[in-house]
């Protein structure tokens, strides 16, 4: 098989991947979920530090220089600012849900900001697969078991803004589809030089928005800061230690 085809396949598991929150519609975590959603927004930010922080360390690490991945992050986080700007429900308190840890918006943002993440994680496996194929299947792993902590993360958001499970497992799978999108740039830009690293400090930069403007906020002004700390420590660490083993 070609390694087009091969990366293609690679994509869809991690769409398939995606819909790992599927797992909170059963009754018993279901319930759990609603209980604790409020913590586990804080948990989500922990994981969104970490993976911020993983996508700045690659993006300089993929470029020839300093000024290409800095213009990425900016680019990110002003591009989300200004997307922010353009929606009605630019504040929580806005939210015609009333129980809801976060805004619609602040939900849309995620979503956009991890549909460009996983625009990069196709430019890498199509680039791994190409190099060797099993090259490529160690990405994939690496790529599934990091989007684990990270898209269940997502789906606790995206309920915690008022959305079904079904809706929110659908936005789930919608931005990790981008990843075909990142394959076939590959194909069409593999000569291009820091693509990816560009594309990297994109994503990093509009989760940097995200977590300043929507996640962190909420963290310091909790009434049960003990409780909400160690849920955004514990995120910190979980995703802290995938990425030192992968």
């Amino acid at each position: 098989m070609s390694p087009i085809f091969i990366s293609l396949i690679a994509g869809l598991v991690v769409v398939l991947t995606s819909l790992v929150g599927i797992v909170f519609s059963f009754s018993v975590l279901r319930g759990w979920m609603i209980k604790n959603m409020k913590t586990l927004a804080y948990f989500s930010a922990g994981v969104f530090v970490v993976v911020i922080i993983g996508l700045s360390r690659e993006a300089f690490g993929e470029s020839d220089n300093l000024i290409l991945p800095i213009l990425g992050m900016i680019s990110g986080f002003a591009g989300i600012a200004f997307i922010d700007r353009l929606m009605p429900e630019s504040h929580h308190h806005h939210d015609p849900c009333q129980d809801c840890v976060h805004s619609k918006s602040s939900a849309w943002r995620i979503v956009i900001a991890d549909g460009i993440h996983n625009i990069a994680d196709g430019l890498l496996l199509a680039g791994a697969f190409a190099f060797d194929v099993w090259v490529g299947v160690a990405t994939t792993v690496g790529i599934v078991v990091h989007e684990l902590a990270q898209e269940i993360s997502e789906f606790f958001v995206l309920r915690g803004a008022g959305y079904s499970t079904t809706s929110a497992l659908f936005m789930n799978a919608m931005s990790a589809s981008t990843v075909f999108f990142g394959i076939l740039l590959w194909q069409l830009l593999s000569g291009v030089q820091n693509i990816e690293s560009f594309i990297l400090a994109l994503a990093g930069g509009a989760f940097l928005f995200i977590v300043v403007h929507d996640l962190l906020p909420g963290l310091i002004k909790s009434k049960n800061r003990p409780k909400t700390i160690t849920a955004f420590v514990l995120g910190v660490v979980i995703m802290g230690v995938m990425g030192i083993f992968l």
